[in-house]
């Protein structure tokens, strides 16, 4: 009667419940891999198309076709430029095909603004048979070129990915820091960029923003419970309008260029407020992507003894402003993205000593400050939109093979393994640098000093704390006390970021000195 249970055990049963578990399994391995997604951020390319050109080639140039272009470059096989150069054709393409190589499936690509290159209006004064105030039609014609062949070199590299750009202090046709609310540069822009931004805009929303004022509302793709805010800061910088800038007194006045104050930056601020209420009654996430950040410009001469001058980035108005709007929507807007410094550098908004907003400026690929050209590919974690990591590569100039020109770019660093965090965000990037301030030695001390002109050269001892309190610090008030509690002297108060750089460089601001000789 025993023997039943000497027959073997029957497990066609178990098959179900195997395959079942794997596929159980292969779904949690698919929602580790996807716990964090990643996408690209190049900044300030500031090309100079006119760089190593003579005038028979400028007129060669100008009478091609834009898509002829790239084949005219390639013929002209320029070398990479220097340190202290803007960009030329090649570096601009082998950046982008650098950072397309890291992550050619980059969902969307941000780009914290300048495209066009220092010097703008000189350069093509210097190479044209007609001067801009000659022939202000061709001046902007080939300068609406140059922006629709960045595009294609965008599209080129990226072909799946949406392109989210703000535009930079040098993005006018007016010049530096002269774009003009609904001007023809603004109109001209959205016409070449709005079908890179594909499905992610209202196309009449877009329009219509971007004609008044350059910014514009996207959504975030994979991210449906995310939107980004593209601001035009430069409107809301004490430099913007700068007379040391106007293109009228400089005869290179290409489009009924005035100067219009105050009055469009806070046009747009009204616009910005009402799209964070609009965010925040949608239960989304903000990441804010501007050109100028807000916060202290801290530049300094190149002094080892901690002597610098200081200037508010933007207008103290539009500072406090901002501010307060910060702090009222501290839980909508997650993270921001800006350029404009050219360094690998961080600003944090605070209100009442509380950490509540990361601004990450992003490494220019231009080297005309002396920063080795950089990208930068960021993680986020996939549900929450929270920054987890970057790597940043590099093309290190004063390695390139002048022979063979061969551009080779490495991994400069990974930022939790540097600072070994395993999230970014406004307090634990506070935190760390208050780490550095305590502690000027430190080895994140040492790494941020060296990798925030991305390896080109360190920052000196008795300059770490300028940078450190710019980061930490929004107010001259407030960063003058840190500066002081260093054992260093008061800075000097510049009007503008326009003057504090004609004073780091030893000009005087007289009316006779309007020429920068950087024009950041």
């Amino acid at each position: 009667m025993y023997s039943n249970f000497s027959k073997p055990i029957k497990t066609n049963w178990l098959i179900p419940i195997w395959a079942c578990l794997m596929v159980a399994m292969l779904l949690c391995f698919s929602r580790l891999q996807a716990e964090e997604r990643s996408f690209i951020v190049i900044s300030d390319i500031h090309w100079n198309v006119f760089n190593g050109l003579d005038p028979a080639e400028f007129q060669e140039l100008t009478s091609l076709d834009v898509k002829e272009w790239p084949a005219f470059f390639k013929k002209l096989d320029q070398p990479v430029v220097k340190l202290g150069q803007d960009s030329n054709y090649t570096l601009m393409v082998s950046a982008l095909a650098a950072a397309a190589k890291e992550l050619p499936d980059s969902p969307f690509v941000i780009f914290p603004g300048d495209f066009m290159g220092h010097y703008w209006h000189k350069n093509y004064n210097a190479l044209s048979t007609q001067t801009i105030e000659e022939n202000p039609e061709a001046f902007r014609d080939f300068t609406a070129n140059v922006i629709q062949l960045m595009a294609d070199e965008f599209q080129k590299h990226f072909p799946n990915s949406v392109i989210l750009p703000t535009l930079g202090n040098d993005d006018a046709f007016c010049g530096n820091y002269w774009v003009q609310p609904n001007g023809d540069f603004l109109s001209t822009f959205a016409d070449i960029w709005h079908p890179l931004l594909k499905d992610t805009i209202n196309h009449a929303e877009f329009n219509k923003s971007f004609d008044a004022f350059g910014c514009y509302v996207a959504d975030l793709p994979t991210f449906p419970n995310h939107q980004l805010i593209s601001l035009n800061t430069v409107l809301w910088s004490d430099s913007y309008c700068d007379i040391y800038h106007n293109p009228t007194e400089q005869k290179v006045d290409c489009c009924d260029c005035t100067n219009n104050g105050t009055t469009p930056g806070a046009a747009q601020f009204v616009w910005f407020e009402e799209k964070l209420a609009a965010a925040r009654e949608a239960g989304k996430q903000v990441w804010l992507l501007m050109h100028v950040p807000p916060g202290m410009d801290g530049y300094m001469e190149a002094k080892a003894d901690g002597k610098n001058s200081a200037a508010h980035f933007w207008t103290i108005d539009f500072t406090e402003r901002y501010q307060r709007l910060v702090e009222r929507y501290h839980d909508t807007i997650q993270l921001s993205f800006a350029g404009h410094t050219h360094k690998d550098g961080y600003r944090i908004d605070s209100a009442d000593n509380a950490p509540l907003l990361l601004h990450k400026i992003i490494p220019a690929i231009s080297p005309v400050y002396d920063n080795n050209p950089a990208v930068q590919v960021y993680q986020v974690d996939a549900y929450s939109g929270d920054l987890k990591n970057w790597q940043t590569y590099y093309l290190d100039l004063e390695q390139v093979d002048k022979k063979a020109q061969k551009l080779q770019w490495n991994q400069e660093y990974d930022a939790g393994e540097t600072y070994d965090l395993d999230a970014f965000n406004a307090s634990t990037v506070f935190d760390l640098f208050q780490t550095i301030r305590n502690d000027l030695n430190s080895k994140y001390a040492k790494s941020y000093s060296r990798f925030w002109q991305v390896s080109a050269s360190t920052i000196r001892e008795n300059d770490l704390p300028i940078h450190v309190c710019a980061i930490l610090e929004t107010t001259f008030a407030e960063y003058r006390d840190c500066l002081t509690s260093h054992g260093l002297n008061e800075p000097k108060r510049a009007k503008n970021s326009a003057e504090l750089h004609r004073l780091s460089h030893g000009k005087a601001t007289t009316k006779e000195n309007k020429q920068l000789d950087h024009e950041l």
